[in-house]
């Protein structure tokens, strides 16, 4: 038995990783949103569009991926 219930049109979004550019930073740690804002404010400030950045920390609060990804 079908029902005429209403359709929902679902948004189909598609992620991809690049990138950007490589950066030096003094502060060993990220103790506060403060610091992490300070760290990342040069790349995405000058953004026309939003920008999602994830940092991964240690548990010491350090930034964990040191590697280069290409």
């Amino acid at each position: 038995m079908k029902t005429n219930q209403p359709r929902k049109r679902v948004s189909i979004v598609s992620l991809e990783l690049v990138k950007d550019a490589s950066t030096f930073y003094a502060a060993r740690t990220c103790t506060s949103p403060q610091a992490v804002y300070e760290l990342f404010a040069p790349f995405v400030e000058t953004k026309a569009r939003e920008h999602l950045v994830v940092v991964g920390l240690n548990v010491k609060n350090k930034i964990s991926l040191s590697k280069n990804v290409s």
